[in-house]
């Protein structure tokens, strides 16, 4: 949480699937949840901070195993 950060852009991709834009957090969304995943799928979710003056801050990656 920070007062620099504008908004946060999540990208979302299935297996060895390009990432694709998934969803965007504005303002005070503090969460975001992903309801099609599929179970024996392998998810990988890039977190992207957009700061004020419109640079993207150190993107961040997370994995997830169903």
């Amino acid at each position: 949480k920070s007062k620099n950060i504008s908004e946060i852009i999540v990208y979302r991709q299935k297996g060895d699937e390009k990432p694709s834009l998934w969803g965007t957090l504005i303002g005070g969304q503090d969460f975001l949840e992903d309801k099609e995943v599929q179970v024996g799928n392998t998810y990988t979710y890039l977190i992207k901070p957009m700061l004020s003056n419109n640079q993207i801050a150190k993107t961040e990656k997370i994995i997830v195993e169903f």
